[in-house]
Formats: C-alpha cells, sequence, structure tokens
C-alpha cells in the first residue's frame, strides 16, 4: 500500500482539503474571491471558488510533493525514483492534516452546538409532531468562541506537526537501514528528511495563519 500513488494521492487530497476548506471559510480568502469576482466581472464566485480549490488541492500539493521528492535526490543522490518517495512521504502529512480537520470543526462546534435545538425541532416536524414547535434556525450560528479554543487549536496542529515530522523521520531512516556506518546513516537521514520538514513546516505555518485569521461564515445563518 505505501507504494500505491492512488492511495499517496487521495491521502494527499484529504490533508490539503483540511487547509482549504477551512482557508475558505476565513475573511481574507472570501475577499480575495470577491475581488477576482468582480475584476472578472461575473455575477457569481463559482470561478473564483474553483480557482482556489485547484489551486489547493492540485497545484499546490503536486508543486509542494515533487519539490520534496527532487531536493531528496539531489541533496542525496537517492537512487529511489521521485513516484516512490511520493508515495512514501505522503503518508508523513497524514498527522498534521487530521489535526487541522480536528481543530476547524472544534471551532465550528463549539461556535454551533446548539444547531440540534432547530434540527430536533425540524425532524419532529418531519412527523408531524408539533410538540418542539418550529425550527429556530436562529440557534444554527454562531455563539461567541470560548477564549481557550484558539490556544487549543494551536495545540493540536502542534501535536499534527510533531507527529508528522516523526513519522517522516522514521520512513527516512527506513531509507537507510541498508547498512554503513550509525554517522553516515544519521547524515544521510537527516539529508533525506530535511525536505519533508520544511514542506511540513510550511503547512504547518499555513495553517496557524488559518487559525488566526477572522472567519467569514459563508453559508450559515446569522446568530441573535
Amino acid at each position: 500500500m505505501a507504494l500505491r500513488l492512488d492511495y499517496a494521492a487521495l491521502a494527499l487530497l484529504l490533508v490539503f482539503g483540511a487547509f482549504a476548506n477551512a482557508a475558505g471559510m476565513t475573511r481574507p480568502v472570501v475577499d480575495l474571491q470577491a475581488s477576482v469576482t468582480e475584476s472578472l466581472g461575473l455575477s457569481t464566485p463559482i470561478v473564483a471558488i474553483t480557482l482556489f480549490y485547484l489551486l489547493c488541492l492540485v497545484a499546490l500539493p503536486a508543486t509542494f510533493i515533487t519539490a520534496a521528492a527532487i531536493a531528496t535526490c539531489q541533496l542525496v543522490g537517492e537512487e529511489r525514483t521521485i513516484r516512490e518517495l511520493v508515495c512514501r512521504f505522503a503518508w508523513s502529512f497524514v498527522p498534521l492534516g487530521f489535526a487541522m480537520w480536528l481543530a476547524h470543526y472544534c471551532f465550528h462546534f463549539f461556535g454551533s452546538y446548539d444547531t440540534i435545538v432547530p434540527v430536533t425541532q425540524r425532524f419532529a416536524s418531519d412527523f408531524h409532531l408539533a410538540a418542539l414547535g418550529s425550527p429556530n434556525w436562529i440557534c444554527s450560528c454562531c455563539r461567541p468562541a470560548p477564549g481557550w479554543l484558539l490556544k487549543a487549536e494551536l495545540l493540536m496542529i502542534d501535536v499534527g506537526l510533531l507527529v508528522s515530522l516523526y513519522v517522516a523521520w522514521r520512513i527516512s531512516t527506513s531509507l537507510t537501514a541498508d547498512g554503513g556506518s550509525a554517522t553516515n546513516s544519521l547524515r544521510r537521514t537527516m539529508r533525506i528528511v530535511l525536505p519533508w520538514a520544511v514542506s511540513l513546516l510550511a503547512l504547518f505555518a499555513a495553517g496557524v495563519w488559518i487559525l488566526l485569521a477572522p472567519m467569514q461564515m459563508r453559508g450559515t445563518l446569522p446568530g441573535g
């Protein structure tokens, strides 16, 4: 499974999807999409949104991961193919991607957990149970975020980064387990892991920016 390119591509899609999904709800990105839509003279932002997700889900992952694989080959003269390196190291991004999904949805949960009220009312009304009243959709969004939530979100992606770096290190050590002195193996491992560590740190920095950016809750109802 580790050398299946389709599995690696799916893993990277889910990882970068976590960051694209969260970034697409921030005010700077929404404002940028609105500017692109206006500059193109369009009535809807569908083109700008499509371009944004193509960039985040296709262009950036392909560029980042391929560049890291090429850098690994250049640094250590690695005889393995770029495809194999991509398939192996794609999995090191998964913990960071999972942490970003978790942080993002914790924000939504603690900001809109009382959505259960109108949903339950709607469910009851579908079965002609009027005792719960009409759905009160004003409860669906958005409570002020608890003061501790941002720190918790940052802690989540901190842990995700550490686990991803550990996974990248273990993958690198597996590529240098074919003998040689301990010192040479350590140096080789560090050279192999360096491009992937830089990529992970860049993605982590993007995650921090996303979590610190103001949210533009597109597609939700305003709370009271």
